[in-house]
């Protein structure tokens, strides 16, 4: 199932430069929650990356139920920041289930992250 669930087709938007940040929104939600802070981020001198988590907003929408389980959604998110290479490391910004899945892959990946913000973690 995973496997075709490609990280390349996650929607997202980028502004700014700099240290990168990571907005991940809640569950139902959709990259568009973060539109007034990413501004302010450019601004501050980072660059902000908003996504559509899979199965929101423009990012694929699978008819199989099967692939919307935490963990795959945690590992499509994953692939997807091993593909953008930073050159720094990034700060996840993650609100209800966005705080979640930045919990898991900070577990998962101890010292990769410069800093965790998390806003009402779903547990």
């Amino acid at each position: 199932m995973l496997q075709q669930l490609d990280p390349d087709s996650l929607s997202y938007v980028t502004e700014g430069s700099g240290a990168p940040v990571i907005l991940l929104h809640g569950l139902a939600a959709s990259r568009y929650d973060w539109q007034s802070l990413v501004p302010e981020l450019s601004r501050d001198g980072f660059q902000s990356y908003a996504i559509d988590l899979f199965g929101h907003g423009d990012s694929p929408k699978p008819d199989d139920p099967a692939c919307y389980t935490a963990a795959n959604v945690a590992a499509i998110l994953d692939r997807w920041l091993n593909e953008q290479q930073f050159e720094q490391p990034a700060v996840l910004i993650g609100h209800s289930l966005g705080g979640y899945l930045s919990l898991c892959l900070a577990l998962e990946h101890p010292g990769a992250f410069r800093g965790l913000i998390l806003i009402n973690p779903l547990y």
